[in-house]
Order: C-alpha cells, then structure tokens, then sequence
C-alpha cells in the first residue's frame, strides 16, 4: 500500500507526501504480537497496510475496536499530545503495519499546517466513528445484561 491511500492522508500535497513517505517504517508482526500497551510511550502512529488489530481497554483487555481497513490508523495517541498509549493493539492475524515517529510528524506539519489541520480534521472524524461505535456496542451490552433498567424485560 501507498500511504497516500491512507485515510489520513489522502489528497496531500505532494511535498508533504514526500516528506512523510521518506519517514516511515515499514514492519510486519506476527499473530499474537503487541504493537503497543495501553500506558506505553505513544512515540508512534502506525497505519495498516494488511491484517486485522484489536485494541482493548482496561485491566481485562476489554476489546473496544477491531481495525482492519486498509489505510486505518491506530496509535493516535501520538498526535494529540498523550504521553501513552490510551489502549493495547494486538494482532489478530499477520499484519504489515507502516509507522511513523511522532517527533518527525509534528516537525512535518509545522512546515505544513495546512495539510496537519486536514490530517487532524480526519483523525477527529476518525475518533468519532470510533466512539459512536463504542456508545453503540456499550448500550447493546448494558441492554442485553439489565432490561429491568429501562422499563422492559423480566
């Protein structure tokens, strides 16, 4: 994959794009491997090229999101000024997985704010999906686990 593909970035410049492409890493990991724990530096955004991660929350690896969407982004904990990771990503299956060095991203957007402000507006819309998603999955589970609460069921 292209990163260019990537929802994050796509319709860069191409200077911007070029300054990006010439600071990633490309990794593969196997099933099984951590990318990140919850509480681990957030020095990293990572973006999937192949392959399926869970990430999950809490002590007990509660799983909040499945990303597997080609050019999906996770580990935005790095772009918006966390020290840590705020969950664990784990492979479900073999991944190829393209990351970029937090430091050299913030360098990059300050010589292009415009395309950092796109980027940020995109990882927001992002982040709400994600959390709409969420709110959804935790009222499913609330409903199924107490109906008593809310005026239906046994």
């Amino acid at each position: 994959m292209l990163i260019e593909k990537a929802y994050l970035f796509q319709g860069m410049s191409p200077e911007f794009m070029s300054e990006i492409s010439r600071s990633l890493t490309c990794e593969s990991r196997k099933k099984g491997d951590l990318v990140f724990k919850a509480e681990d530096p957030a020095d990293f955004l990572y973006v999937i090229e192949e392959g399926r991660v869970r990430l999950s929350a809490g002590d007990r690896g509660i799983v909040a999101q499945i990303v597997e969407k080609e050019g999906d982004a996770l580990g935005w904990s790095s772009l918006v000024g966390r020290d840590v990771y705020s969950s664990s990503a784990e492979c479900l299956t073999d991944a190829r997985l393209i990351r970029i060095r937090r430091e050299k991203l913030n360098e990059i957007f300050d010589r292009y704010p415009v395309c950092g402000y796109l980027l940020f507006r995109r990882l927001a819309r992002m982040l709400a999906e994600r959390l709409v998603k969420s709110y959804r999955q935790i009222t499913a589970a609330h409903a199924d686990t107490e109906p008593h609460r809310y005026g239906y069921g046994g």
